[in-house]
């Protein structure tokens, strides 16, 4: 997924590939990111976000409000800053006529266990 964040600096929007992002419901989405990254300093300037979701045939935005629930997830083996994203807005943002055919695909670039077990414990704590 990507989320979309203005920039504290003033810059331009800056997008962020994310994957520590659960969906609590309808209303609610949360995620962790490392509270060194420029997603949680943008985030602690100005929560407006637009999340990215493509997949099941489509691409979805998700606009809202993220604020932050946690500095540190205790459960986390990282510092990782916990957000519950308010949802305002779901839309539709593929261009006319057309679907995705191939869900998106990526490769872990270091070790496949110690990324498995990385997300297992962070998904855990997003969770609880």
């Amino acid at each position: 997924m990507l989320l979309v964040t203005a920039d504290a600096d003033g810059g331009p929007a800056n997008v962020h590939a994310v994957s520590w992002v659960v969906a609590r419901n309808h209303q609610e989405v949360l995620l962790a990111a490392d509270n060194r990254s420029r997603l949680v300093r943008n985030l602690r300037a100005d929560g407006r976000v637009v999340l990215v979701v493509p997949g099941a045939g489509g691409c979805w935005s998700i606009g809202g409000t993220a604020l932050l629930e946690e500095e540190a997830m205790p459960d986390a083996p990282l510092r990782l800053a916990r957000f519950r994203l308010a949802v305002e807005v779901v839309r539709d943002v593929m261009f006319f006529g057309s679907r995705l055919v191939a869900a998106p695909e990526f490769d872990v670039t270091y070790s496949a266990e110690a990324a498995a077990r990385l997300d297992e414990q962070v998904y855990a704590a997003l969770r609880r």
